[in-house]
């Protein structure tokens, strides 16, 4: 296992290695153009690393013993029918994966196969987690600084490590391919374009092999796509049918009135600062009298997207594909009005005034629309704050001082 800085190659459409940046996972080129959303950075290299001279098969038999419960909870394969074809399944998957399946239990069983699947997924987890929580004494809390806690014997970062990234590299091999194609992915999941000649990911039904999931709802094929950031997004099937995945929002008959495909589709499409109100019931615990609470919760919802940079077009690129167009170390800066700029203004504007984006952009629009219009951001620390936002600084021209109403 090594740890060491690296300066990933420019030309990578989808980047390899990850990083965590303001809480949030993202694979970049640069992580000082993800941090600050701009297009430039310079790593020097400086390693270290873990060796093992000897490697060995680990958690064998536990995988073994729930990947058994899911598969058999999964049912046969829609192209096996007869029972000549059950026995040969049943063959063919001891030879592959060395796992015996029991033809008596193999049936249909979603809350068990969701079971086996949680407890498949959670044992790499427990090696990875967080050993030095805050501890309670009398009311004092503290945690340990990390350069001097001792650790856990229960966890082996390098275990769970090893699990993301060849879950990444299986993953990565198939995003390589597809290319441009890629409309959404995620951990284990790939939403592409499919385009008559060119490559398609193989189907399988054994351990780490992609599966259909559109066919399992009854349909062949997406005819319409929409994705408003990670873990969020919605889309429409050849049968008519829509799907729409929030990540934190309970997604029930009544909050599925407000956050559906059309919802999220107008949001991306025409109005990305719109924010949409959703109740939710929620769950909690009443530390006093040790019981358990529901209250209804409102949360919002809206355009999340900045995992990546985000063109005109609805492609996307990597943090770190262009060299940066922005000096930030001056006193003033003067944007004018450029089609092919909008996505950096935006990002300009979400950096320097993350309360107030919506009034900048309006101002923006209002000053660049003009015949060789600009507007000019003066950055002097002697500048008040109400001043710092104008239009018309020269003698000839009437000099307007944009300032919010908050």
């Amino acid at each position: 296992m090594i740890k060491c800085k690296i300066l990933p190659p420019r030309e990578l459409y989808f980047p390899v290695l990850p990083s965590r940046i303001n809480g949030k996972l993202i694979f970049p080129l640069c992580r000082t153009c993800a941090d600050l959303q701009q297009t430039k950075c310079n790593h020097s290299i400086e390693e270290k690393f873990w060796h093992w001279e000897k490697l060995g098969l680990l958690f064998g038999e536990y995988v073994d013993m729930f990947l058994k419960g899911k598969q058999e909870a999964d049912a046969y394969p829609d192209n096996v029918k007869t029972e000549e074809e059950k026995q040969q399944y049943i063959k063919d998957y001891y030879e592959r994966e060395g796992v015996l399946l029991d033809a008596n239990k193999i049936q249909k069983n979603k809350g068990l196969r969701s079971v086996m699947k949680m407890l498949l997924n959670s044992l790499w987890g427990r090696f990875v987690m967080n050993t030095n929580k805050t501890q309670y004494k009398v009311q004092v809390f503290y945690s340990t600084n990390e350069y001097i806690h001792a650790g856990s014997t229960q966890t082996s970062v390098v275990l769970a490590a090893f699990v993301t990234c060849h879950a990444r590299l299986k993953l990565y091999e198939e995003l390589k391919k597809i290319d441009k194609r890629v409309l959404y992915f995620d951990t284990d999941s790939i939403i592409y374009v499919r385009s008559p000649g060119q490559y398609r990911p193989i189907l399988g039904d054994y351990l780490g092999d992609f599966t259909d999931e559109i066919k399992k709802k009854g349909a062949l094929h997406i005819v319409e796509f929409i994705s408003a950031g990670p873990k969020n997004y919605a889309y429409k099937m050849d049968n008519g049918k829509t799907s729409c995945t929030v990540k934190g929002i309970t997604l029930n008959h009544i909050s599925s009135l407000v956050v559906n495909f059309d919802s999220i589709r107008d949001i991306v499409l025409y109005d990305r600062e719109k924010r949409l109100q959703v109740e939710q019931l929620k769950f909690s615990r009443d530390k006093t009298n040790w019981f358990i609470k529901t209250d209804i919760v409102s949360k919002m919802y809206g355009f999340v997207y900045d995992k990546r940079i985000l063109l005109d077009s609805f492609y996307t690129l990597p943090y770190g594909k262009f060299t940066r167009t922005l000096n930030l170390n001056s006193h003033y800066l003067i944007l004018f009005n450029n089609p092919r700029d909008r996505l950096q203004i935006g990002t300009l504007a979400r950096q320097m005034f993350p309360n107030k984006v919506k009034f900048f952009m309006e101002v923006f629009e209002d000053a660049a629309s003009k015949p060789n219009g600009y507007l000019l951001i003066d950055l002097k620390q002697s500048t008040e704050e109400r001043n710092r936002i104008q239009t018309g600084i020269t003698s000839d021209d009437l000099r307007i001082i944009y300032t919010s109403k908050d």
